[in-house]
């Protein structure tokens, strides 16, 4: 009887500590480091920048959003990329699904846009938000296909 009381509270013990171990929905927390690429929830790729830490909101990652799908234009598919978004590392967590690279080289117009958002007076950071949220947002406004076939260079 003592026995198995023992092995109950060690195999109770070893779930908690394999539980607090883990990011809610079972996902290790991944530690976030400038030049990884990882696989967007939806599509895409998102390159991490830089990786700040900021009073009272913790550890804010710096990202680059590459091969964002963008709606069908008379037939012709096309991608976007955003040069870069500001968002809490929880927000990172629901809008990245695999890492893909660990890492890769930022040429230095990368950070371009990085900088542009530094001299901001309030600089947004994605809180509540996840990157497919913002795709959805800034894809929001219409899209105008006012080419010719003749005008598009075919391979």
């Amino acid at each position: 009887m003592r026995r198995s009381v023992f092995w109950t509270v060690v195999m109770i013990a070893a779930a908690v500590s394999t539980a607090s171990a883990q990011a809610p929905g079972g996902k290790d927390k991944p530690d976030y480091k400038a030049g990884q690429v990882w696989l967007l929830v939806g599509g895409g790729t998102i390159t991490v920048l830089k990786v700040d830490e900021v009073h009272r909101i913790g550890r804010v990652i710096h990202i680059r959003v590459d091969n964002v799908p963008v709606p069908a234009c008379q037939g012709i598919h096309l991608t976007r990329t955003i040069d870069h978004i500001a968002l809490t590392e929880k927000m990172m967590r629901k809008s990245s699904s695999a890492l893909i690279e660990e890492t890769t080289e930022l040429p230095d117009e990368n950070f371009d846009a990085y900088r542009a958002w530094q001299k901001q007076k309030n600089p947004i950071i994605l809180k509540d938000q996840t990157v497919a949220d913002e795709i959805r947002r800034s894809l929001g406004m219409p899209l105008i296909c006012n080419f010719l076939p003749a005008q598009i260079a075919m391979p």
